[in-house]
């Protein structure tokens, strides 16, 4: 069909006469057929005959060239258009149509199809399906096949060095020249003038446009789409070009992709670049992997490499800086040379020019920064004027801002971090500095290594340091106040220069403006403090009220509150410590109060230099001054009273105004209300007093039911324990006095002595001395000295008739005179005892020695005796018991014969002259010739000066004492051991054996002497039996230097901890960072 056209066009176009016979001449006046066709020249020919329908031949031309016998094109109905015959040489040009028999795109698909002069002049005429149209086009191609070429010389060369099959093989080429010097590349596609021009080898490439990849002579893979798109591209591989002059200067760079006009225009053999936009990376060279989409962006890049530009004018000034992102209108627009920048907004980072590793996202983040570097600001206008005024190598570096304006007005502070709206908003030359929340540190100018987290915290800050606010409005109107610490909301709120604070929880140290060196933790604790200092507050609302009221410099000051409403009213008051919740809560103006416990202290308001420790201790004490409450509930229900000491749980629970008693023990004086100088030592000892006064009672339940007695003295177990208006009682000994109520004014000393029967309790004047003595004595004014419960003493007596008996022998060494005038006593049938008429006397005629109702030794005849015993002599006055070989004792008992409670006072002459105290022949205590006393059971032997078996107690206060003046001393030296030594010994818990004297039974606490020999050798001693013993006295001193030590190492991990605290705040800030990214 496309012939047919062509041969009608062209019949159309040849001028032609019409003859009457409806005939057509053509250089010819009488044509000889329908379409006669006549050639001008005279050695050749042709002719066009038009046959009738029934004609064989519907169309004929000749040709009458000399040289070519026939010629002819013809179509006979019913066949194909057929040549009649080829060229007779092929010296001639090929056919502009050649055909030899064949159709064109009818009924042989697969041939070749050649339109121009010299097109596949060199086609092997095989089946290579090629198509050329235009002159010289595929002109020296000969077998290769699935080729278009169309225009001038397109795909001219195709094939001339192909070596394998597939070589110069499917290439499309249209246009002028297009790949005309393809040797044997394959699958190419050039549309345009001149496209692919050079190719040689590249193989798989696509060029739409004028120029497009016209140098290329080996790239591969190519596709350039626009007007001198790749144009000078020759080795380069994998690159994309759509638009006008894109890639245009590439040569050798490969893996590039250029998107609109002059897009990548410079590069020449930079790689894998991304350019999408009108003159994107227009001046790159040989920078590599960057991505650039928008208008101009990254316009500059020379060798600049890895920079991602998304935006109009997008690092548009950019020429060797690597590794930048920038997202957004005129991001990073001045970077030169900057490198691993990213921004991300418009004008992020505008006016960066060579600072590095920065991290800008939103409008105007970082726009000032020019040379800083490692910076991250998200948000709009975050670090905007960052790097301004900047003149040392560190100015506005290391600073992060994360959100709306933070840190807006940074100058030249460094390592600042700000996350949230207008965080550090004002910071101009501060440094170090970390604000997290809206408008934290927002005022904050020359302020350095402060730490906001939370909505406004530090928000007036304005040169205050090292100051950390956590919580809403923590610290909000801090304005020069430094190293302080508030967690919480509204910490530390009012704050403006106070120092050194510590304030965790809501609304701590809330009104504090000026104080300083205060530590509170808890809800509202300091909350209305506002220029005290030096205070502790650690639980809910714990010391609320302090200050309120407060002028003097001195009041408010010093108090330490440990627990919930510690110490909540107070206002005035100072040097109180309270720990335990509403410890000291209702407390106002008091001062120098200790309170330890749950409640304790919880009424008190004016009273002062008060001790209280245990739950409920001194709960209800308003005014009571100077007194010492340990143990629960103790002087529970004090108010006025004072200069108390109740030691012990429930020890003087009840008291009321009780004034100057002393409790020590669980239950000890616990009924007391109004009783004043009473002392209780034991349990429940005085437990029932009430308004008795002067009362002492040491050992467990002594004058436990007296109520109102007073001035009784009550030591041991039990002692005194019915007694309850009784007064003037002494009772010394267990269980002595036991049932006695309301007697009074008896002395009774030893175990059970006056211990008188639950039917009889009142008795009056007697004095028992022993154990049991006058146990059974129900009458009053009576003398017992016995150690036993016998109703016949050793010595008895009756005070009211002045009557003395002695139930036993008596041993008189020398004279006994008695001066009367009737002889009343006599031995071995003499006069032993007589009269002289005055006085009684021993002996005869004697003047020594009398007695009337006293007795008197060695004393003369006057003055009379003034004792039941008077001794007097003009020297020295003696009492000499002598024993020749055996010992020399002194015993009391209650029946010589049998005794079985007696007590002996024994010279032991077989064991170095000691002296010994006996009860009924147990050892008690012994006294040695060097002078050292030995107290119980097993200190028959005593090795020191005092040594005690068993227990030992000192009533009554006071404390052991050595001389320790440094005037009395030399060779002064720093005792050094301390915690390690203490842990290097061992407590253990024993029993003595049998080796040791002592009582086996009693189970002990202390060392193995060895043991702390190889510790501390200098406490460990050798006895006179070479046993070793211990001197604990350096132990407290080595406990002194373990707290000590203990203490340091304490502080330093506080320091350790809050360090931690603030880089785990850090971290998580990091972390919140990495997450948004």
């Amino acid at each position: 069909m496309i012939m047919k056209k062509i041969i009608i066009t062209a019949i159309l176009c040849i001028p032609f006469i019409l003859s009457a016979q409806n005939r057509v001449g053509i250089n010819v006046d009488t044509p000889s057929v329908d379409l006669d066709i006549r050639t001008l020249s005279t050695n050749d020919g042709a002719e066009v005959s038009v046959g009738n329908i029934n004609n064989s031949y519907f169309l004929r031309i000749f040709s009458g060239r000399d040289d070519v016998p026939f010629s002819a094109i013809y179509w006979r109905a019913g066949t194909p258009l057929s040549f009649g015959r080829a060229e007779q040489n092929g010296a001639d040009y090929t056919e502009f149509l050649h055909l030899d028999g064949k159709t064109i795109g009818v009924y042989n698909t697969g041939q070749s199809v050649f339109l121009g002069a010299g097109a596949g002049t060199n086609d092997d005429l095989s089946d290579n399906n090629n198509t050329a149209v235009g002159m010289m086009t595929l002109h020296n191609n000969t077998d290769k096949s699935g080729l278009v070429a169309v225009g001038d010389s397109a795909l001219f060369n195709n094939g001339i060095d192909a070596t394998e099959s597939y070589h110069a093989t499917g290439n499309t080429a249209i246009g002028s020249q297009a790949l005309l010097t393809n040797s044997n590349g394959y699958y190419n596609t050039a549309v345009g003038s001149r496209a692919l021009y050079s190719n040689s080898t590249g193989r798989r490439n696509v060029a739409i446009g004028f120029l497009a990849l016209s140098r290329n002579t080996m790239g591969e893979n190519n596709s350039a789409v626009g007007c001198q798109a790749l144009w000078f591209n020759s080795t380069g591989d994998n690159n994309s070009a759509f638009g006008k002059s894109a890639l245009i200067s590439n040569t050798e760079g490969s893996g590039n992709s250029a998107f609109g006009a002059r897009a990548l225009y410079s590069n020449t053999t930079g790689i894998r670049n991304t350019a999408v936009g009108k003159d994107a990376l227009l001046l790159d060279t040989t920078g590599s992997n960057n991505t650039a989409l928008g208008l101009a962006s990254l316009f500059a890049n020379r060798s600049g490499n890895d920079n991602t530009a998304i935006g109009t004018f997008s690092l548009d000034h950019n020429t060797t800086g690597n590794d930048n992102t920038g997202t957004g209108r005129a991001t990073l627009g001045n970077n030169t040379t900057g490198s691993h920048n990213v921004a991300y907004g418009k004008d992020a980072l505008f006016k960066n020019e060579t600072g590095n590793s920065n991290t800008a996202v939103g409008k105007a983040a970082l726009f000032n920064n020019a040379d800083r570097s490692f910076l991250v600001a998200v948000g709009d206008s975050a670090l905007y004027s960052n790097g301004s005024g900047a003149t040392q190598s560190w100015h506005a570096t290391g600073n992060t801002a994360l959100g709306s304006k933070a840190l807006f007005s940074n100058s030249y502070g460094w390592s600042n971090t700000a996350t949230g709206n207008r965080a550090l908003y004002s910071n101009t030359t501060g440094s170090n500095n970390s604000a997290t929340g809206r408008e934290a540190l927002a005022s904050n100018t020359e302020g350095e290594s402060n730490t906001a987290t939370g909505r406004s915290a530090l928000f007036s800050n304005i040169d205050g340091d090292d100051n950390t606010a956590t919580g809403v409005d923590a610290m909000k109107t801090n304005s020069s106040g430094f190293k302080n610490t508030a967690i919480g909301r509204s910490a530390l709120f009012n704050n403006v220069t106070g120092s050194n604070n510590v304030a965790i929880g809501r609304s701590t140290m809330w009104h504090n403006e000026t104080g300083s060196h205060n530590v509170a933790i808890g809800i509202e604790a300091l909350s209305q403090s506002t220029d005290r200092s030096g205070l502790v507050a650690i639980g809910d609302s714990a010391l609320f009220s302090n200050g309120l009221g407060a002028i003097i410099s001195g009041e408010a000051i010093g108090n330490t509150a440990i627990g919930s409403k510690a110490l909540l009213s107070n206002t005035k008051g100072w040097g109180n410590t309270a720990i335990g919740m509403k410890s000291l809560r209702a407390n106002t103006t008091a001062s120098a109060n200790t309170a330890i416990g749950y409640e304790v202290l919880s009424e008190n308001t004016t009273g002062y230099n008060n001790t209280a420790s245990g739950y409920n201790a001194m709960s209800a004490n308003v005014s009571g001054f100077l007194n010492t409450a340990n143990g629960s509930q103790a002087l529970n229900s004090n108010t006025e009273g004072y200069l108390n000491t109740a030691i012990g749980s429930q020890t003087l629970k009840m008291n009321d105004s009780g004034r100057e008693n002393t409790a020590v023990g669980s239950g000890a004086l616990e009924l007391n209300i109004d009783g004043d100088w009473n002392n209780a030592v034991g349990l429940a000892a005085l437990g029932g007093n009430i308004s008795g006064v002067e009362n002492c009672a040491f050992g467990r339940i002594s004058l436990r039911d007296n109520t109102s007695g007073w001035q009784n003295v009550a030591i041991g177990n039990n002692s005194l324990h019915s007694n309850t208006t009784g007064h003037s009682n002494v009772a010394m000994g267990q269980a002595a006095g036991y049932y006695n109520k309301t007697g009074s004014r008896n002395t009774l000393i030893g175990s059970g002595a006056g211990t008188g029967d639950v039917s009889q309790t009142i008795y009056t004047g007697n004095v028992f001395l022993g154990y049991n003595s006058g146990r059974n004595e129900l009458n009053s004014n009576r003398l017992y000295i016995e150690n036993s419960s016998s109703a016949s003493p050793l010595i008895y007596g009756e005070f009211d008739n002045n009557f003395l008996r002695i139930n036993g022998n008596q041993e008189v060494t020398g004279e006994l005179n008695i001066n009367k005038t009737n002889v009343v006593l006599k031995a071995f049938g003499k006069e032993a005892l007589w009269t002289d008429g005055d006085y009684f006397s021993w002996g005869f005629g004697g003047t020594y020695n009398y007695f009337d109702d006293d007795i008197k030794l060695g004393g003369g005849g006057a003055p009379a005796p003034i004792a039941d015993m008077h001794i007097e002599d003009t020297g020295d006055a003696s009492i000499t018991l002598e024993s020749t070989g055996a010992d020399a004792f002194i015993q009391f008992t209650n029946n010589a014969t049998s005794p079985s409670d007696d007590w002996v006072i024994r010279r032991d002459d077989s064991d170095a002259g000691k002296l010994q105290w006996r009860h009924n022949n147990f050892h008690k205590m012994t006294l040695t010739t060097n002078g050292n006393l030995g107290i119980g059971p097993g200190a028959s032997a005593p090795a020191y000066v005092l040594f005690v078996d068993g227990t030992a107690g000192k009533p009554g206060g006071g404390s052991w004492s050595n001389s320790s003046d440094r005037r009395l001393k030399q060779n002064i030296g720093d005792y050094t051991h301390g915690l390690d030594e203490v842990m290097k010994i061992q407590p253990v818990t024993f029993q003595y054996n049998d080796l040791s004297g002592y009582d086996t039974d009693p189970e002990y606490v202390g060392v193995i002497a060895q043991e702390l020999q190889e510790v501390a050798p200098y406490m460990v001693s050798e006895s006179e039996k070479g046993y070793l013993d211990v001197d604990n006295s350096a132990m407290m001193y080595m406990l002194i230097n373990a707290v000590q030590e203990q203490q340091k190492m304490i502080e330093e991990q506080s320091k350790q901890i809050e360090a931690l605290v603030t880089e785990l705040a850090a971290l998580k800030t990091d972390g919140g960072v990495v997450a948004r990214r």
